[in-house]
């Protein structure tokens, strides 16, 4: 137990401290992706929050079309973001110096078979709820590396899914402490960072400063969205160390 724990507070260490001396770079690689949610988030989804009656009542109120052409675009580049930001991890992890140019470059050749990826993932998942939920909560753990497994280690298609699977099969109790006890350390450090921000805004609004609102909300944003990136991290540093114990189990 308490090498367990020395192992998940050394995996706490090694991603705070490449994420801090990396902050700038994996920022830059991640704004793809956090400048067009910051925008939706800010001008559709809020609008209800800051009383706004005259703008657009968010997302849902669009014609049907348009709200799943919405969605789909912004899921795919979610998905394009995951392929961005864990290469991005990988170059820093092992020291390679690379540019932002070629970082989206690479990402956008690789993001077809990533989607090819998620797409076999989710209908396996899909398939086994179908069944049972239970099954598809499982299934859904099981192939919880398979990104990982597609970036970093070069898995294509289903065999990023069975990677993933043997990794975690080998160490699912391990898996699930570690990532749900990060998850659970980065929501209690953040709480009291987010809680003054929302009091903030609803003093704004009701004083009818909605601009100073909107503003006081972006900000509060776009640093959940920055220390979003440690998550991100510390998963990379999680599946490089379930996976070394996995290949020297298999020896």
């Amino acid at each position: 137990m308490q090498r367990e724990k020395r192992f998940f507070v050394g995996l706490l260490k090694d991603s705070f401290d490449l994420y801090v001396s990396n902050l700038g770079f994996l920022v830059q690689a991640s704004i793809c992706f956090f400048i067009p949610l910051l925008i939706l988030d800010n001008y559709f989804a809020k609008n209800k929050m800051f009383c706004v009656d005259d703008a657009p009542d968010g997302l849902f109120a669009l014609p049907f079309f348009w709200m799943v052409l919405v969605l789909v675009v912004f899921m795919i580049l979610f998905f394009y973001y995951v392929v961005v930001i864990l290469k991005a991890i990988k170059h820093v992890d092992d020291k390679k110096h690379i540019t932002i140019s070629e970082l989206h470059a690479q990402s956008l050749k690789d993001l077809s078979g990533y989607l090819i990826v998620k797409g076999i993932l989710f209908f396996k998942v899909l398939i086994k709820s179908i069944m049972l939920i239970v099954p598809g909560i499982v299934a859904l753990v099981q192939y919880g590396f398979a990104s990982l497994a597609f970036v970093v280690d070069d898995k294509r298609k289903g065999e990023a899914l069975e990677f993933s699977s043997d990794i975690i099969r080998n160490c699912w109790v391990q898996y699930l402490d570690y990532s749900l006890s990060c998850l659970g350390i980065f929501i209690f450090i953040l709480a009291p960072i987010v809680v003054p921000f929302d009091i903030f805004i609803q003093a704004a609004v009701m004083k009818d400063l909605v601009w100073i609102a909107r503003v006081i909300d972006l900000i509060e944003s776009a640093l959940m969205l920055v220390a979003s990136i440690f998550l991100m991290v510390f998963y990379y540093h999680l599946y490089k160390e379930l996976k070394e114990r996995y290949l020297v189990k298999k020896q």
